[in-house]
Order: structure tokens, then sequence, then C-alpha cells
């Protein structure tokens, strides 16, 4: 076999007619696929994150959150890299993402105290992507976002620096982040 030396390789994208790679061509192309734990990708939509009318920081959370690959201690203990999955505010339950920044006795009373009391919002059957994408699209969605970011901001500075804030502290942090971003 005789190659030309003249003429420079290249890589062509096969999933896209004009043979370039595009992160659309990508996305299409991965939703067409299943992932590695046999689910189908495309039994959710991914674009109401990119939508969002929210700082860069808070849709990457959610993204994650909606892919299960928050660094929890449930994540981290399933993968050897924790001792314990038990959550560090309540010590009650295992700590998963939906877990820290809805269902524990701390995030509970920062949503209350922030104003989210209808039962709805806790319905405990709902995954990270269902909850995220209601409180997201409602009508206090910039205030849900900041405190699911804030929350979770919380929980990493207790486990990663020792820092604890009050509930009161953290009220106030989401009401600054509120009128400083938005």
């Amino acid at each position: 076999m005789n190659f030309n030396d003249t003429i420079e390789d290249i890589v062509i994208w096969s999933n896209k007619k004009n043979g370039t790679y595009s992160p659309k061509s990508g996305y299409i192309w991965l939703l067409q696929n299943t992932n590695s734990a046999g689910q189908n990708l495309s039994l959710y939509t991914w674009s109401w994150i990119s939508k969002l009318q929210l700082p860069e920081k808070y849709k990457f959370l959610f993204w994650l959150a909606c892919h299960n690959v928050v660094p929890t201690l449930s994540m981290l203990n399933h993968r050897n890299l924790a001792l314990s999955a038990s959550c560090s505010r309540c010590g009650l339950q295992i700590e998963t993402f939906l877990h820290c920044v809805c269902d524990c006795t701390f995030s509970t009373l920062l949503w209350h105290h922030l104003g989210f009391t209808n039962s709805d919002f806790f319905f405990s059957s709902m995954d990270a992507y269902e909850w995220l994408r209601r409180g997201a699209k409602g009508s206090q969605a910039n205030t849900f976002s900041t405190g699911v970011w804030l929350s979770w901001r919380h929980q990493n500075l207790m486990c990663l620096g020792g820092e604890t804030w009050s509930l009161q502290r953290l009220t106030c942090n989401i009401i600054f982040f509120l009128l400083r971003a938005f």
C-alpha cells in the first residue's frame, strides 16, 4: 500500500456529515449510546441545565448531581475513599446528594427558613434530577438554586475545613448571594 506523503492526515468525525466534531454532535452520539451502568442516557434531557439563568458553578453542581457523581460520603465510601457513608451533619442516614441538600434535618430546617414549606418540595421518592429540575424552574428558582449551592458548599466546608455555620449564618449567606448574583 502506498501513501501520499504530500497530504496531511486528518481525523474525521463520522457522526456528522461534514466530518468535524462539535459538542452538540458528541452529545447526540452520547444520547444514542448507553452508559456503563446499562442505562439509556436518552431517558433524560440535560439541555434544561444549560438554559438556566444561573452562575456556571450552580449549573455544574446540578449537572454533577443529575449524573450522580457529586463526591458525597456515600459515593466516596462505595469507592473505599471514606470510612463511613453516614451524613456528617446528622449522622442518621447515608449521605447522598439529595439527603445532604434536601432531606437532612439541617437542610430541611434551612428550606423551611427560606420559605419552602410545601410537602411536595420534600417528596422523598424523587431523584436528584427531578428535584433539581422542579426547583430550578419554580417561582423561587434563584432562591432554590442558591440554597442548593450554599447548602452543598457548607457541607464541604464542614467536612474538609471543620467550619460549621449556624442556620442563621447560612440563610444570611444565601440572601447575600441572591442580592449579589441576581
